[in-house]
């Protein structure tokens, strides 16, 4: 069986906790889920309850024991058990034989065998409850459960389109596509360059197109990001189509048809006087207006 170490995210915060970081997975695959603890104690044991989020599951060796690993500063002479509770969550006790404390601090102390199920999706909560440390005294210190996030690691993002044209006031359906379609519903950002010329709301299922709203004339980049990926669309959004009269006396401009074939170069108003009655498109200098003739 092929074990991987969960790529994880180093949560940076106060001190005295004991966590688990937020960690990226592939369904179907096995793990090894670190617990990492930020005491300034020694202490010589401890025990938590481990409680895996939905479609997540231990993993157990021949004896039907909880596989777990101890970091290498607490193994010397250290031990551990574990059992499963009425709750089904994992009860873990780490102790010393020779009362030997073990140094804690920012570190990845205890790792936990899980199988990640194929049908994992988006992102799930798990919890860490009951965290007791003790002292050689037998002194016990409690510590705040907290949660913990596992999401589908995300391999690639991409819009349907990289470019599209919109007539001001209208909308048209955009996708964007998860790799693998299992992260949709991790956290996402979607940003616009300029929200008055453009806007993208996603959809509710994975793959499903979202709705791009032009606004106003002009240009802006629609992004999604997660993960460290990204994907981009460029929106053109025209002025409503207009009457030739519109058009500057002075002012040049190159001439399209509606398929986006070019007609007329460097262009002027007396130019359209020859074209046919029709949609036309004219660019200058980056804006784009439709024109009625």
């Amino acid at each position: 069986m092929a074990v991987a170490a969960a790529a994880c995210i180093f949560a940076a915060g106060a001190t005295e906790r004991v966590y688990t970081p937020e960690c990226l997975v592939t369904p179907g695959e096995t793990y090894e889920l670190p617990i990492w603890v930020d005491l300034e104690t020694n202490y010589i044991g401890m025990q938590v309850d481990v409680a895996l989020p939905q479609g997540m599951e231990f993993v157990f060796d021949e004896d039907n024991e909880a596989i777990i690993t101890l970091n290498q500063t607490a193994v010397k002479d250290h031990v551990s058990a574990s059992g499963i509770s009425p709750t089904g969550s994992l009860t873990i006790v780490v102790f010393s034989m020779k009362n030997s404390k073990f140094p804690l601090g920012n570190h990845e102390f205890i790792t936990v065998r899980v199988k990640v199920s194929e049908s994992f999706k988006g992102t799930a909560t798990g919890e860490l409850l009951e965290p007791v440390f003790s002292t050689v005294e037998s002194e016990e210190a409690d510590f705040a459960p907290s949660n913990f996030t596992v999401a589908v690691k995300l391999t690639a993002l991409d819009f349907s389109r990289q470019a599209i044209e919109l007539k001001e006031g209208r909308e048209e359906e955009l996708t964007l596509t998860y790799t693998p379609a299992s992260a949709f519903g991790i956290p996402m950002e979607y940003t616009s360059s300029d929200p008055s010329i453009a806007v993208w709301e996603l959809g509710t299922e994975a793959g499903q197109a979202g709705t791009l709203k032009a606004l106003k004339p002009g240009t802006a980049t629609i992004s999604a990001t997660a993960q460290g990926q990204a994907a981009t669309v460029e929106v053109t959004v025209l002025d409503k189509a207009t009457g030739i009269e519109s058009v500057s006396e002075t002012e040049t401009f190159d001439v399209y048809d509606i398929n986006g074939y070019i007609i007329l170069k460097d262009a002027d108003k007396s130019s359209l006087t020859e074209l046919a009655k029709g949609l036309y498109i004219l660019r200058s200098q980056g804006h784009a207006v439709r024109i009625v003739k």
